[in-house]
């Protein structure tokens, strides 16, 4: 028995992963289609509100499930997230998608539900406003009954809160124009691109976002039809103040303004104004921007939302160097790993919790211990996200902590060009005096890159250059001082070590002699000695009992080292390529060196997202005895110490520049002259070779 039953566990993960990543499949293509093609085909008829269940049926098949439908809604009432997981969204996508009668609706549950979360005032609203408007989307109804866990569910199942249809039961479109149709089509595409596929936005802040408007419409309908007419809001038309057209019905926004303007405006401006509302409450009037009034009468569907204290203020009145410090004892509160993490007790997730500013939304997403903290703070810099940087700064960070290249937050920064980023980090006193390694300020970077806003920002802090030269004008001053210039057009030869069709993961690996100019060899060996030897070191030494090489790491965040080689490379091979800016000096300062049989990984360039395939190795010094770089035919299963077939070996010679995919086994031979120095890293080849791996 207890063998069966480990051996059916295996298969058992596998199947539900299999679909798993199918329904993400299948969502992901319904998404993009979505965004991209648009849905003019499928709904490019304008239909009264009488035709729509016709546009039902040839969405998803001429019959429609009832019981289907009934069991969705009843699994939202009843808070069955379960209910909704990516395979129940993936194979029921147009069924959740579209509006569904009311009379799917427990009008019981939503008297229990919403009495109990929101107050009978709120309640009546509800009741009132599903038992006039005749079609509802799923999310719109678990949206008003407050179960905000089943629309996380819906937007990770990629459900577009406004679809085309949805907006076919509350408008007249007797004499709607193409020019209003084909608004409501990118309207639509927007809402789907910036609240359910930006992977950026928090989910909570999404979900509060969407719940709001939806409740807002609600509130508006109810309101405007206390007299007791059952006919939808005013037939008479109004003026958008917005978009300035004649518009059927008006959402008033529940806020001391009291202004109106149509559905598709307060979608427009939710979507795009989003992300610009760093303070504060998200949900603000399209018309004035101003955020929602919680005295307003209109507001009792904000009760229970569970919307935090975002503590927007509590660090406006302190300066920079006070911000830096209490940021960072907040950080040093924090436990160091997982491990001391687990130690401590948190309090549990409340339920259908929500957030209203993205300062609360993010405080979950910072990470818990410091070394997940660190971590995450340097990816969104990296990648641009303001607000979670705001959020890490707030939750508690060590601003001013460094990367294996000695970069810290404000120098990423301003290497990629984040100016927004680069205020706040100065606003919360980083230290703009870093020097990366091999002596590299972060004015020198913006100089390089010609980053003039960043420059000029610089300059209104009283930040100036260090004295440093750009590494362009080192380079630049040993060419001038090598005279006459070697042209590496003139002198490379190639030689190919594995032959482009050969069947090998190393298929075109080859290596370059007198690849770049003696004075960019003179150069790379001054910035070797500006590169202090990376910490672990030593530590790797004692704990594999072995001699090791001594690794010193450099980012070319000026770009001066990868477009040389980038240049060098295609002149040589005729081939686009990219270098990518880490690479690493390698000193084999002591006989014995060696290393074991392996192959590389692949390295992902954060802003073009593209994948490096080769690693190169260019080596700065001559070994007369070895030091080789051998190319294996495979790994062996047996480990790095069995025997490894060798199919080429490269010796390393001053100015030899070696290329290899990456899935290409090799080692390095026992070093014996001493010293052996290389520059190690990774490059991409848009050309990629044809090879043709047997299946095991």
């Amino acid at each position: 028995m207890n063998n069966s039953h480990s051996s059916s566990g295996p298969t058992w993960r596998s199947s539900r992963t299999r679909d798993r990543n199918k329904a993400r499949f299948l969502i992901r293509s319904h998404v993009a289609a979505e965004c991209e093609e648009g849905r003019e085909e499928e709904c490019g008829r304008l239909l009264p509100e009488s035709e729509l269940l016709l546009v039902q049926q040839a969405s998803y098949g001429d019959n429609i499930d009832a019981e289907i439908i009934s069991n969705v809604f009843k699994a939202a009432s009843d808070g069955n997230t379960s209910h909704f997981s990516l395979k129940c969204i993936a194979d029921h996508y147009k069924l959740i998608l579209l509006p569904q009668s009311h009379e799917y609706l427990s009008l019981y549950k939503v008297t229990t539900l919403c009495t109990s979360r929101f107050g009978e005032e709120y309640t009546k609203a509800a009741l009132y406003y599903i038992q006039h408007i005749r079609y509802f989307t799923l999310m719109e109804y678990a949206s008003i009954i407050g179960e905000y866990g089943i629309v996380t569910s819906l937007i990770k199942g990629g459900i577009n809160p406004l679809p085309v249809e949805s907006l076919l039961r509350v408008s007249n479109y007797e004499n709607v124009s193409a020019t209003r149709h084909r608004r409501e089509q990118e309207v639509s595409k927007l809402v789907l691109r910036k609240l359910v596929a930006n992977i950026h936005l928090p989910k909570t802040l999404a979900v509060y976002m969407i719940k709001s408007i939806f409740v807002m419409k609600m509130w508006s309908f109810y309101l405007g039809n206390q007299n007791g007419n059952n006919d939808l809001p005013s037939e008479q038309r109004q003026v958008c103040p917005i978009c300035q057209h004649e518009e059927l019905p008006f959402i008033t926004f529940p806020g001391i303004c009291n202004h109106s303007c149509c559905e598709l405006c307060h979608w427009n401006v939710a979507a795009t104004k989003l992300h610009d509302r760093q303070e504060g409450d998200v949900f603000q009037c399209p018309v004035c921007c101003q955020p929602s009034s919680s005295s307003d009468a209109t507001l009792h569907h904000n009760a229970g939302d569970g919307c935090g204290d975002n503590g927007e203020d509590e660090y406006c009145d302190k300066d920079p160097s006070q911000r830096c410090q209490f940021s960072l004892e907040k950080f040093l509160d924090l436990p160091e790993n997982g491990k001391e993490l687990r130690r401590v007790k948190r309090p549990s997730k409340k339920k259908n919790k929500i957030y209203s500013s993205w300062t609360a939304a993010l405080e979950a997403s910072c990470g818990q211990s410091k070394d997940v903290r660190r971590d995450k703070f340097m990816r969104y810099v990296n990648t641009g996200a303001t607000h979670h940087c705001r959020a890490c700064l707030r939750a508690g960070v060590d601003v001013n902590d460094t990367n294996e290249f000695n970069q810290n937050a404000l120098y990423i920064a301003t290497w990629r060009n984040h100016f927004e980023i680069v205020k706040l980090l100065l606003e919360w006193g980083a230290d703009p005096t870093v020097v990366a390694n091999g002596n590299l300020s972060l004015w020198n970077v913006a100089m390089a890159h010609g980053y003039h806003d960043i420059l000029g920002l610089f300059q209104q802090w009283g930040i100036r250059g260090m004295g440093y030269p750009l590494l362009k004008s080192r380079i630049q001053s040993k060419i001038d001082k090598n005279s006459p210039i070697q042209e590496v057009d003139e002198y490379s030869t190639v030689t190919y070590l594995i032959s482009q069709s050969a069947d090998h993961p190393g298929a075109g690996s080859c290596y370059i002699d007198n690849a770049v100019p003696e004075a960019f060899l003179q150069f790379l060996e001054e910035l070797h000695l500006d590169t202090p030897v990376a910490d672990d070191c030593d530590i790797k030494k004692k704990k594999k009992n072995r001699v090791c090489s001594l690794r010193h790491n450099f980012c070319d965040s000026e770009n001066a080292v990868c477009g040389t080689l980038t240049t060098c490379i295609e002149k040589a091979l005729s081939k686009s390529s990219m270098t990518f800016p880490a690479m690493r000096f390698l000193h084999y300062d002591t006989p014995g060196s060696v290393l074991p049989p392996h192959v590389d990984l692949t390295k992902v360039d954060v802003i073009t997202q593209k994948r490096s395939t080769h690693t190169f190795i260019l080596y700065l010094h001559d070994c007369e005895h070895g030091g080789e770089t051998a190319l294996l035919k495979e790994l062996s299963p047996d480990g790095p110490s069995a025997h490894h077939e060798v199919v080429a070996q490269v010796k390393p010679k001053r100015g030899r520049l070696l290329l290899f995919p990456h899935i290409c086994p090799h080692e390095g031979k026992e070093v014996i002259s001493t010293p052996k120095l290389l520059l190690r890293g990774e490059v991409m080849m848009e050309e990629k070779y044809e090879i043709d791996i047997p299946r095991l």
